[in-house]
């Protein structure tokens, strides 16, 4: 009886922890002007929800017309608790600006990482976003062996969500992305992904 009860708890236990869930965090327009916090760093296909219990109402909205290829525009109003429509899911890996409209000062960012799937000891397939990108849009891996100055593409811009990364050679590497609009802006480096390879 205890076994089957302990077998029943384990093949419970296998089919919760399925595949990791998006989860939703949550960032406060604070007084003085102010986002808290200013950096959040996030996984692909995760979800911000923006609240204002200050009091005055912030105009919330993303950087699209200067540095960030995605575009977001919203009113928060005093006392606001996250409705659905003051949220932004983020699907590309990158660093993406915003700010308040009113409130000059007011300024954040999100931080969305790049994914790894190790495929044996020397490669990776690297995930750059959770689908491919939309027409007029790509995504841009780039390398560097750890310890040295300078990044090196992997591959040209692509649609593609996702690309191969071999390691030239044993020892660390750090891999970063970026979402970009075709002969426009591009959102910031996500946080650089470190892999090791003997």
């Amino acid at each position: 009886m205890i076994r089957r009860a302990l077998g029943a708890a384990a093949l419970l236990t296998i089919v919760l922890a399925g595949p990791a869930m998006a989860a939703t965090a949550t960032v406060t327009a604070a007084d003085p002007a102010s986002f808290s916090p200013s950096s959040k760093t996030i996984n692909q296909g995760d979800r911000i929800n923006w609240t204002n219990p200050a009091v005055g109402t912030r105009d919330h909205t993303s950087s699209s017309n200067s540095t960030n290829p995605m575009s977001w525009n919203f009113t928060l109003n005093e006392n606001d608790a996250a409705p659905p429509t003051a949220g932004v899911t983020f699907t590309h890996a990158g660093q993406f600006g915003y700010h308040c409209n009113i409130h000059a000062t007011m300024k954040g960012s999100v931080l969305v990482k790049l994914k790894q799937t190790r495929i044996d000891s020397n490669s990776w397939t690297i995930r750059s976003a959770s689908a491919t990108a939309p027409t007029g849009f790509t995504h841009a891996v780039q390398f560097r062996k750890q310890g040295t100055t300078t990044w090196i593409n992997l591959g040209s811009p692509s649609t593609s969500a996702t690309r191969r990364f071999d390691a030239p050679s044993a020892g660390t590497w750090q891999l970063r992305g970026q979402y970009k609009k075709t002969g426009g802006a591009s959102s910031g480096f996500s946080p650089t992904l470190t892999l090791t390879t003997s």
